[in-house]
């Protein structure tokens, strides 16, 4: 082969590339996941779409000037769009975003806005996931990373994120398990872990995401700025105190049989 094959072999021009997959990170709210997140928008070449849920019904009655949000001005029209008909907006918006990055050379790291699905409303809609409507047409790799639930159900109360009904700690851990069941293929791993070793689980993520590690994101991961980072603030990665547990609150949860039965589920 001449000089100029050769080198077209060395840059796989000619051969059919490997569709590049969508990584996907899903968790409930407050359980350290943008924290996480911010980590891995460290790793080269990453753009990180941040609490995304196409079919989330949370923001709705929000301000209706939305000159930039094609899926808000469908919304607010005089006819509102049906789901199918917000999944293929979703669906043709997200292909012109990923072949414009596949052709810089980036990778798209989306952030699921669980909460949406699993937390709003008095019941769990029959509705397909994230992961469902983007394993329509791209090769998906995902993960879940989860923290103690009795901490989750803390902050939440604390940040009066109470969106479902009843709102109440057995409630709770119903829709962390239906979650759970959601996205049942997916590795799980745990925020305590990764405090104790967060390189080490970091490692682990980008493994599981096909992603370049980013070395010295301990250093890096607080120029990211995300929606969603209600959490307690901080330059380091390092455990915090608990929560102190309202009396009431305690109660409640020590009497749930759904909160055992899902710590036991997450081996807490």
């Amino acid at each position: 082969p001449s000089l100029l094959e050769q080198c077209g072999r060395l840059a796989g021009i000619g051969e059919d590339p490997a569709v590049e997959p969508i990584r996907a990170i899903h968790h409930f709210a407050c359980t350290g996941g943008t924290l996480m997140t911010k980590c891995l928008a460290c790793s080269p070449n990453v753009q990180v779409l941040s609490e995304v849920d196409p079919l989330s019904t949370m923001g709705s009655s929000g301000g209706k000037f939305t000159p930039a949000d094609l899926m808000r001005l469908a919304q607010f029209s005089n006819r509102a769009p049906s789901q199918e008909e917000k999944i293929d907006l979703f669906l043709s918006g997200f292909s012109t975003l990923y072949q414009s990055n596949v052709g810089k050379g980036l990778r798209l790291l989306v952030r699921d806005h669980a909460h949406s699905h699993f937390c709003v409303g008095p019941v769990v809609p029959e509705r397909p996931s994230l992961l469902e409507l983007l394993s329509r047409d791209y090769p998906v790799r995902s993960v879940v990373t989860v923290r103690h639930p009795v901490d989750s159900w803390l902050a939440m109360v604390n940040n009066k994120w109470l969106h479902f009904e009843p709102a109440d700690v057995d409630e709770y851990a119903k829709r962390y398990e239906a979650f759970l069941d959601c996205y049942a293929k997916s590795p799980i791993f745990r925020y305590e872990d990764f405090i104790e070793n967060p390189h080490g689980i970091v490692q682990e993520i980008c493994t599981e995401l096909d992603l370049p590690f980013p070395d010295g994101f301990s250093d890096l991961f607080m120029v990211h700025t995300f929606s969603g980072d209600s959490g307690r603030k901080g330059n380091e990665i390092r455990e915090r105190p608990r929560r102190v547990i309202p009396e009431g609150v305690g109660k409640a949860i020590s009497q749930s049989h759904s909160m055992r039965r899902l710590c036991k589920r997450l081996d807490y």
